[in-house]
């Protein structure tokens, strides 16, 4: 290694600088490259949120008369953290401007610029130490080797990259032949065959991104033909078997299979770049080209290996960019391995129910966990199994909610319905699915003509429209519209990693009406989030009386009557409305973060395969990633009256992400968003009859309400369903966040976390009325909450906890029993303090799990209270400790009885 490597590379493992650099009186240079550095430490720590936050410094500093090399370090610099936030958007500018330096300083690196930023950074890295005695021919020589080479080579892959993700071949064009015309003018020939085969690699993903497969294979078999001549070192090998196995995939994409075959089976046997995950890549190459060959035998087998190796991998991994890639495969993986279990799916064996339901949940769960869920119920196959798919199930049957979940799986789509305990699957193949993307393009061409004025919002649909309506409808199974029909509210989980997420749902028609005029709808981005929204202990804050009406600064004609509309219909709703004129993200953050029941935004709205904003004003954009950040108070629920606001994207982490999604994820109770394009005087008529409807029903009840209200106007389908509703069915406005326990485990839960007699008595009274249980688990039950109440310690200490086994239909119930006797065991029947350790510290590493399946806050606080009471907060428990303590402006109806709570957790901190 050179010199800017080794000392970046010492910089970075050094602890990390607090505030502002103590460096006003230094060089202006040397005060920009001591932020950069600072973002590169951040970014290798996996934090670039913090790396952009020095990097906007250091940009600050040197605006006037940007330095060249710190200009396209810092470029370059914000170019991947937007990389690694997944977010392409916000990335292809800076990649693009870091692009042109970096080429500019490549195609003529003269001494005289390179010089002064270089001995900059030298006396930055090298800090507190003096910088390296060098000469400036041996710095300027340091530098090109370390920084030069290796920033001109990731440029160009990263802005390759990011036009691919815009579909701009013409502008890759560009790049690619400036940088085959670097080559050829400034490499020696002898190694301008393998620097072009590398640089084939890039481009032939550029043109296999942008669905020119033919352009693509010739680019990579060019790549080959130039390592001809090439010794077999291990470099060449990995190379030669990437780019056969990159041609091997545009051979499937052509309908070569055989050829393709014959490729994924060449490269797994050469090695695919070295990587585990490259090795994986091609194995499931090879047994997904099988699979199209209709060579099935041994082929579930080999993907449930296969995917067990990737999740192994994914844990072993950091937050580096390999991970991504091996979520991606571990998802094509799965889908596959989906598609095949549908095929051979017994309904009526509720172990498999299960079991499959956990294969749809882990195509959003970003931890890929799947295989240690199987492994988990093949161990103990008579027992029973708790999880967040069990405690679905229970809730969906509680609330009379159904569920259809639409999922691309290869060829086909996946259908799933959930209703009153049953499940139904269905695969439309691609001739069946064609009603799908008939239906989506009719969509599209409705709500592009109605939001360019080219018909008004009242006219009626075409032919077309209806029958595409009405065909999608009856392309489903008779046991799915069953389903959907029977449920009390029907909840709505949509593939977003293709352009399923635009499947207006709510406009199937049955040949006598359209769906959304008879069914209530909500739509949730993932099942987790749709568990979520059905528990009553996640959120559960006293009304705070405050809107926020949002004004964004735009020419929208109907905006200010809107604007107006919300103020009132807020104050009819008991609330006291602030409006807002293009505020600054920061401010509206900080005012939602203080809490409010209500936001209502007005305005514009992007979204699409690349990212989303809000344009609040010139220079002023608010991104659904900036909604993350709303804290400590729960986020309102929220009317996002703009175009597409409720669109949302797949993460290459497999997560979900979204306007809605950052919300429902911070607390709010639901959303409403426009799904697609909507013109502003619609979105006008549609929120104001909702808030008039929302005043006295339920929610699902206004927007059902609205619907059919524009109907009878003679509004077109496109017009009334362009709406959507997000979250938890049964809110109702006026007071969004307050949630009432159902059962008498949501009660225990929070007697656990209070103390108090209120919350005890109600759990006890549930518990006396609950039939499901036997009378004697029912009795053995509230004994052991009698007896926490009561300090029994001899209760804890003489009886065992069998009965929780014996609760093995209902999740919910054998869960929080068994919490109620953990807590039993460690507040009265431990007297030894290295035990009464251990017990605080399972029931702590218990909860983290818990409260993902149940997303219950108040067992979250209960745990924090003990662990403050016995153990240190340190690593995952500073984790717990810090999430409880948000969590308790969650939880504000309940202030009076979490005092103890509180004080516990807010009060004097002991510093370790």
């Amino acid at each position: 290694m050179a010199a800017f490597e080794v000392l970046l590379h010492r910089y970075c493992t050094r602890p990390g600088l607090g505030g502002v650099p103590p460096d006003d009186d230094g060089l202006l240079l040397e005060r920009v490259f001591r932020r950069w550095a600072e973002a590169e430490r951040a970014m290798g720590q996996g934090r670039p949120r913090q790396a952009l936050r020095w990097l906007a410094e250091a940009r600050a500093l040197d605006s006037t008369t940007p330095d060249p090399v710190a200009a396209a370090e810092l470029l370059a610099g914000e170019t991947r953290c937007w990389v690694a936030l997944d977010e392409p958007r916000e990335a292809i500018g800076p990649a693009r401007a870091a692009w042109e330096r970096w080429l500019a300083l490549a195609n003529g690196p003269s001494s005289e610029v390179i010089l002064p930023a270089a001995r900059a950074l030298l006396a930055v890295l090298s800090s507190p130490d003096p910088p390296p005695k060098l000469s400036d021919a041996e710095v300027f020589a340091a530098w090109l080797e370390d920084q030069l080479v290796i920033e001109f080579q990731r440029s160009v892959g990263l802005v390759l990259g990011l036009l691919a993700d815009v579909h701009r071949v013409d502008l890759a064009d560009e790049v690619a032949n400036d940088y085959l015309g670097w080559i050829e003018r400034f490499t020696p020939k002898a190694g301008q065959g393998l620097l072009r085969a590398r640089f084939a690699l890039r481009l032939g993903d550029v043109y296999d991104r942008c669905d020119d497969s033919a352009r693509a294979l010739a680019v990579l078999q060019d790549g080959l033909q130039r390592l001809d001549g090439y010794a077999d070192q291990p470099e060449i090998s990995n190379l030669r078997g990437q780019l056969t196995f990159n041609a091997g995939n545009q051979h499937a994409k052509l309908g070569q299979l055989e050829d393709a075959l014959e490729a994924f089976t060449s490269a797994a046997e050469i090695g695919v770049g070295g990587r585990v995950e490259a090795a994986l890549r091609a194995r499931y190459a090879v047994a997904f080209t099988k699979y199209q060959l209709g060579r099935e035998g041994g082929l579930i087998e080999e993907l449930a290996d296969l995917a067990c190796r990737y999740e192994e991998v994914l844990a072993e991994s950091t937050a580096g960019g390999s991970d991504l890639d091996v979520r991606q495969g571990l998802d094509v993986v799965y889908r596959l391995w989906l598609k095949l279990e549908t095929a051979r799916l017994d309904t009526t064996d509720a172990r498999a129910v299960v079991r499959f339901l956990h294969l749809v949940f882990a195509l959003k769960e970003e931890e890929g966990k799947f295989c240690s869920v199987t492994q988990a119920m093949e161990r103990r196959p008579d027992a029973a199994f708790h999880s967040e798919i069990t405690v679905l199930l229970e809730r969906l049957t509680s609330t009379a909610t159904g569920v259809l979940v639409v999922e691309s799986v290869p060829d086909a789509v996946l259908l799933v319905s959930l209703s009153g305990g049953s499940v139904a699957v269905q695969l439309l193949d691609r001739d069946a699915a064609a009603v799908v993307g008939d239906l989506i393009a009719e969509q599209r061409l409705a709500t592009d003509r109605l939001s360019n004025r080219a018909i008004p919002a009242s006219s009626p649909p075409s032919p077309r429209h209806v029958q595409a309506c009405q065909a999608m409808w009856q392309a489903l199974d008779p046991e799915l519209r069953a389903h959907i029909d029977g449920a009390r509210v029907l909840a709505v989980v949509m593939d977003s990693s293709t352009d399923l997420g635009e499947l207006p749902i709510e406009i199937l028609h049955d040949g006598t009406t359209y769906l959304g005029l008879r069914q209530r709808i909500v739509r949730s981005p993932a099942l987790r989030d749709l568990n979520l929204s059905l528990s009553r202990n996640l959120v559960n804050a006293r009304p705070t009386g405050t809107a926020i009406v949002v004004r964004a600064e735009d020419a929208l004609v109907h905006a200010d009557a809107e604007t107006s509309m919300a103020v009132a219909a807020a104050t009819d709703l008991g609330m006291t409305p602030s409006v807002h004129r293009a505020p600054e993200p920061s401010t509206l953050l900080h005012d939602l973060g203080a809490g409010a029941d209500l936001l209502h935004y007005v305005g514009h709205g992007l979204a699409d395969r690349i990212g989303e904003e809000l344009p609040l004003g010139p220079g002023k954009r608010l991104t659904a990633r900036g909604f993350e950040a709303i804290g400590p108070a729960p986020a309102p629920f929220t009317m996002l009256s703009a175009c597409l606001a409720g669109r949302s994207r797949q993460l290459r982490t497999g997560q979900e992400h979204g306007f809605v999604t950052a919300l429902i994820r911070t607390g709010a109770p639901g959303a409403i968003a426009a799904a697609y394009m909507v013109p502003d005087h619609l979105a006008a008529e549609f929120t104001a009859l909702l808030y008039y409807f929302a005043k006295d029903a339920l929610l699902t009840d206004a927007m059902l309400l609205a619907r059919q209200t524009l109907a009878e106007d003679g509004y077109h389908p496109a017009a009334w369903g362009c709406f959507v509703q997000h979250g938890a069915a049964d809110l109702r406005l006026g007071r969004p966040h307050l949630s009432e326990p159902s059962t008498w485990s949501e009660w225990a839960s929070r007697y656990l976390a209070s103390g108090t007699e209120e919350h005890l008595r109600a759990a006890r009274d549930r518990l006396a009325d609950d039939t499901r249980l036997p009378a004697n688990l029912a009795q053995a039950i509230d004994d052991d909450l009698r007896a926490l109440a009561e300090h029994d310690a001899a209760h804890f200490a003489a009886t065992d906890e069998a009965v929780v086994d014996q609760l093995s239909s209902t999740s919910q119930a054998a869960i929080v029993a068994a919490m109620v006797r953990s807590y039993g065991e460690l507040r009265h029947a431990t007297a030894d303090a290295a035990d009464r350790e251990h017990k605080a510290a399972v029931i702590v590493a218990q909860s983290r799990t818990i409260e993902r399946i149940l997303g219950d806050s108040y067992l979250l606080v209960a745990a924090a209270v003990e662990l403050r009471k016995h153990l240190l907060p340190f690593g995952d428990n500073k984790t717990v400790l810090d999430a409880a303590r948000r969590r308790l402006r969650w939880l504000s109806a309940d202030e009076e009885p979490l005092d103890g709570a509180r004080r516990a957790l807010i009060g004097e901190e002991t510093h370790v």
